[in-house]
């Protein structure tokens, strides 16, 4: 009780995971209408890109896990773009290279890599944090998000394997090789982290 870390259990299992993203059903959990996920992921790009330059700057490259039609891609506007989208139907903003698994990327160094509602999807968060780390030009930036009890829609969905609380977050961010650079309520929790230099 004193982890602040909530996880599901029992959960589906990684088979199940795989097919629940790559088929589409994710989507359709939510209830909502194409053009209502698409606003509502468009206007988060839009929030999140303006508190990632603030920090970063304009970056060269950025990998996008978890990049849906591409929107954060796009407000970013580095020279180099890839997302990472299980759900490969999904169409793109402006012809951006878009791969099913983070391992299928070619280039393997980015100035930025963002994992915006990522983390609370996938069975072992600590482990994917190290392997998107592990992505990372010498201090370059890794951003994520993730909800809160708060956020529109609450933590407890079918597909939220895990709830994080602020400092467990920045816990396993450290424990990684990541500086914390900063904490943002978008109203989600957001983290901006810095590869640190001797990890």
């Amino acid at each position: 009780q004193n982890c602040h870390i909530v996880f599901q259990n029992p959960r589906m299992s990684d088979e199940e995971l795989e097919k629940f993203y790559t088929e589409g059903h994710y989507r359709r959990t939510l209830n909502l209408s194409d053009k209502e996920i698409d606003a509502g992921e468009y206007s988060r790009a839009q929030v999140d890109a303006r508190i990632i330059r603030e920090y970063v700057g304009k970056a060269a490259s950025h990998l996008d896990v978890g990049s849906g039609r591409g929107y954060l891609l796009a407000e970013i506007g580095a020279s180099f773009e890839v997302g990472v989208e299980s759900l490969l139907e999904v169409p793109q903003v402006g012809g951006i290279q878009v791969y099913p698994k983070v391992e299928e990327v070619p280039l393997k160094s980015f100035d930025l890599v963002t994992a915006i509602h990522v983390l609370e999807h996938v069975p072992d968060p600590a482990l994917y944090l190290k392997s998107l780390v592990k992505l990372l030009k010498p201090e370059g930036y890794l951003v994520i998000e993730v909800p809160t009890w708060k956020s529109p829609g609450g933590p407890l969905r079918l597909a939220h394997l895990y709830h994080f609380e602020p400092d467990v977050l920045r816990l396993m961010c450290r424990e990684v090789g990541l500086e914390v650079m900063a904490t943002h309520m978008t109203p989600h929790l957001m983290l901006v982290c810095q590869r640190s230099r001797n990890s």
